[in-house]
């Protein structure tokens, strides 16, 4: 380095015109260097316009950086960002933020068994008075089924051999009762018994033929 500044020394000495040159665009460099340097401020009349023009950011609303930026954009012609500042984070990961985890809606649920008709009311069909005294004649011959008759002896004192389911004999006269039936009529070859109105004939069971 020091060889090549000795050697330079020595071409500028030895040229005239070139040291002329060289010292001209030293000068002219160092003249343009100094003005930058100068000219890095604002010129003193901008500064105080500029001083006047920033009001105090405390006494307007808003954030007091967000007016200083601007106040500086008008200033300096340039554009500012405004960064935000990040809410703080907590560093327990299982702690949920509401503000981007709001909480679900509570829904309500309401019982269906307001809503639910009841079934309706289905009256029983009751049935008529020719169905009735036919279900009742209908009881009485099953009943009468039953009785067997074993029996008879006819006369002025007539009476009647009757067995019932369990096996039992009753020896009847007419008018006698057996198992709600009453002896109405005692013939050779049958009985004739009455309940309820209803007559029913009981014939005459002829065994050991």
């Amino acid at each position: 380095m020091k060889d090549r500044l000795n050697h330079l020394i020595a071409v500028v000495s030895a040229d005239r015109r070139k040291a002329a040159i060289l010292l001209a665009l030293l000068v002219f460099l160092g003249g343009i260097a100094i003005r930058s340097v100068l000219n890095v401020g604002p010129h003193a009349t901008e500064a105080a316009d500029s001083e006047s023009s920033i009001e105090d950011p405390t006494e307007l609303g808003g954030s007091a950086i967000t007016r200083t930026l601007a106040a500086l954009e008008r200033v300096r012609g340039e554009k500012y960002t405004v960064v935000r500042v990040a809410p703080h984070l907590s560093r327990n990961i299982f702690d949920v933020d509401d503000a981007y985890f709001p909480p679900p809606a509570q829904v309500v649920i309401k019982s269906t068994t307001d809503y639910v008709t009841p079934p309706p009311q289905i009256e029983p069909v009751k049935p008529t008075a020719d169905e009735q005294w036919a279900l009742t004649v209908a009881q009485i011959r099953v009943e009468a089924r039953r009785l067997t008759l074993r029996s008879v002896i006819v006369g002025k004192h007539p009476l009647a051999v009757i067995e019932e389911p369990g096996g039992g004999r009753s020896v009847l006269e007419p008018g006698k009762i057996i198992r709600g039936f009453r002896l109405v009529e005692v013939k050779s070859d049958a009985v004739l018994l009455d309940k309820e109105g209803v007559r029913v004939r009981l014939w005459l069971t002829v065994t050991g033929l």
